[in-house]
């Protein structure tokens, strides 16, 4: 808050999120010191360690085109500047999850429990996340899958309580400083619907 309107030139959004296979391509080709991974990385999630110096990093069976996970901003970062990308900012985030008609989660106004995978959801212990293109239905206006549930995603922007009074005079800008960055989306285990909003 607050909500305003503000003209956004056209960007371009990955329709997909970042896989456990991609990142352990960037993983594999970089080999990062330990001090590098731990700085990209929280934990080990479903991408593992080489046994041996300059080995392939590998992925766990099944988990290959699910969401990598336990990445930190500066991980989504390094793998953005690998690939020639960058990360999108706040406010280009909100654009491409909720269109121009101000609709409350990706798909529509109203919820729907099988439209993403969140805890309360068909969600198995043994596979919390799902599949990058599962849940077509819950797809933004754009296209883009789960914008709202399985993984949370990493924008550019310091995280600052008043950045949207500023863009609200018409500033795009993201605030310069902050102690911590942005995530949007939710993760598959959030259990409150609000925490899927859009504008969340």
């Amino acid at each position: 808050k607050p909500q305003f309107d503000l003209f956004l030139p056209s960007f371009y959004m990955s329709v997909f999120t970042v896989t456990n296979e991609q990142f352990a391509r960037l993983l594999s080709e970089r080999q990062p010191s330990s001090a590098l991974f731990n700085l990209w990385v929280y934990t080990v999630g479903h991408v593992t360690k080489p046994d041996g110096e300059g080995e392939p990093y590998h992925v766990a069976a099944g988990f290959e085109h699910h969401p990598a996970t336990h990445v930190t901003w500066f991980g989504a970062e390094a793998y953005c500047k690998w690939a020639a990308l960058r990360l999108p900012t706040e406010i280009e985030w909100e654009k491409a999850a909720r269109g121009t008609d101000a609709r409350l989660f990706p798909w529509g106004g109203q919820w729907h429990d099988d439209f993403l995978r969140w805890r309360r959801g068909n969600r198995h212990a043994s596979e919390p996340t799902a599949a990058i293109d599962a849940h077509p239905d819950g797809r933004s206006p754009y296209g883009i899958f789960q914008m709202a549930g399985n993984v949370a995603e990493w924008c550019e922007d310091w995280y600052q309580p008043q950045a949207y009074t500023y863009h609200a005079l018409g500033n795009r800008r993201p605030p310069p400083s902050g102690d911590e960055r942005v995530l949007r989306g939710g993760t598959c285990v959030q259990s409150r619907k609000l925490e899927f909003r859009c504008a969340r």
